[in-house]
């Protein structure tokens, strides 16, 4: 801000003009720094959102696969031969 008044002074604006020009700009600067927090946030929050969902996948996946490991071990078993009498 301090650099910017004495050049636009320089550049032939008078020094209202030249405050009002750059305290608009600097208000905008910080406008759109905020703007850009809040969507880098919301990002933040979408992608925190998506690895829950993931953990939650390879969670019901893992069980599923222990199942079917427990289901492939049980049809290996020796099934029992019915007593003759």
């Amino acid at each position: 801000m301090k650099r910017c008044i004495p050049q636009l002074i320089d550049e032939g604006k008078d020094q209202d003009q030249a405050a009002a020009i750059c305290y608009s700009l600097w208000e905008d600067k910080g406008k759109n720094y905020m703007e850009d927090i809040k969507a880098m946030e919301a990002e933040i929050k979408l992608l925190k959102k998506e690895v829950e969902a993931e953990k939650a996948l390879k969670t019901s996946l893992e069980k599923e696969i222990s199942g079917l490991k427990y289901q492939i071990y049980l049809s290996q078993q020796p099934k029992p031969q019915p007593e003759i009498s």
